[in-house]
């Protein structure tokens, strides 16, 4: 490969790395989890897109492994797994939680 190549591997995989840490701050700033889903699929899909840039840049057979099994893992089947018990826990007709672990009189002294 030549010089103008891996340096262009290297800045896409920092701007993959990039991309990746503001998606993880997307997380923490999001209260819904519909779009925190879909901001770990996309968080996922550049993980494997910087495993598959390395695996093309050091010429590893290993980096491709690795990219993958985490393009089949995380952005499919995990969210897909959550999705499925996001379901089922909203569809069950069980009993509600309590909302407080404590008893009742514990939480009202706590608040005298």
């Amino acid at each position: 490969m030549s010089e103008a190549t891996w340096q262009l591997l290297e800045n896409l995989n920092a701007l993959a790395a990039g991309l990746f840490l503001l998606t993880a701050f997307g997380i923490v700033a999001m209260r819904q989890i519909k779009a925190c889903l879909n901001l770990f699929i996309l968080q996922s899909l550049l993980l494997a897109a910087s495993a598959a840039l390395l695996g093309l840049r050091y010429d590893s057979v290993h980096l491709y492994g690795v990219a993958l099994v985490n393009l089949i893992s995380k952005p499919v089947i995990v969210p897909w797994l959550l999705r499925k018990t996001r379901t089922r826990a909203c569809c069950s007709s069980g009993p509600t939680p309590r909302s407080s672990a404590l008893p009742r009189s514990r939480v009202s002294w706590a608040y005298r």
